[in-house]
């Protein structure tokens, strides 16, 4: 709902970036907000290894269904491609040479989701200030690798280094497991939780740059994060 929001009231494609593709889940969610409001399409940047039989036919069908959408992919270790392809610099972009070349991405929107240790901070810091961080949703958020539940969790990192603000964070509802997947098996019950944040700016490769006045700046700003959906807000952990 909010990329869609985004989507639909930004005076160009909104970017959004990913780490861990999978199976497709986010880009598909991401596509759906593109056609459902925007006036531009979204354009979705996937970072994974892309080393499952699986991945790359997915994205090329994605790519065919969806042709008005600006899709790339980059294949390899998150940990290295993020920060060689991303951009703190809104100024470097411009509609030609946004593509493959290195260090010419400015994102909107940041979801951290692959196996990389370092994915959630690179992706904050190689990317402009004001736009939002979210990453996979966990069976808690004092996990220790990705939210707050030690000292080498990335949320944790980036709040105490004044990287993000404005954490918010929420609970879906529970889930019976219909059948087997990766983390969870048939029959058990599944609570997923997951946190959304905007970038400061203070933590990016090259020093604080942040321009203020663009509007996609704007929008985010009035999103007012505090108060999308209070049933489902829960207590972020210290």
């Amino acid at each position: 709902a909010i990329v869609s929001r985004l989507a639909g009231t930004l005076d160009r494609p909104l970017r959004v970036c990913e780490t861990g593709f999978g199976a497709g889940h986010s880009l598909a969610l991401f596509l759906q907000a593109s056609t459902s409001a925007s006036s531009y399409p979204v354009e979705v940047y996937s970072f994974d290894k892309f080393d499952r039989p699986y991945q790359l036919a997915l994205w090329k069908e994605f790519n065919k269904t969806h042709p008005k959408n600006k899709m790339e992919y980059f294949a390899g270790d998150s940990c290295a491609t993020v920060t060689r392809h991303l951009s703190p610099n809104r100024t470097k972009a411009t509609n030609t040479n946004i593509n493959a070349n290195i260090n010419t991405i400015p994102c909107d929107v940041l979801h951290g989701s692959s196996l990389c240790g370092t994915d959630n901070i690179d992706l904050v810091e190689n990317s402009p200030c004001g736009i939002l961080l979210t990453s996979t949703a966990m069976a808690s958020l004092t996990d220790g690798k990705v939210y707050f539940g030690s000292n080498h969790a990335q949320w944790k990192k980036l709040r105490e280094r004044n990287c993000i603000t404005d954490i918010v964070c929420f609970t879906e509802d529970e889930s019976k497991m219909e059948r087997d997947f990766i983390f969870a098996k048939q029959g058990n019950t599944f609570t997923s939780k997951f946190c959304f944040a905007t970038t400061t700016g203070k933590c990016q490769v090259g020093g604080f740059q942040c321009d203020r006045s663009t509007r996609i700046f704007r929008l985010i700003s009035n999103l007012k994060l505090q108060n999308l959906c209070p049933k489902y807000q829960v207590h972020v952990p210290a």
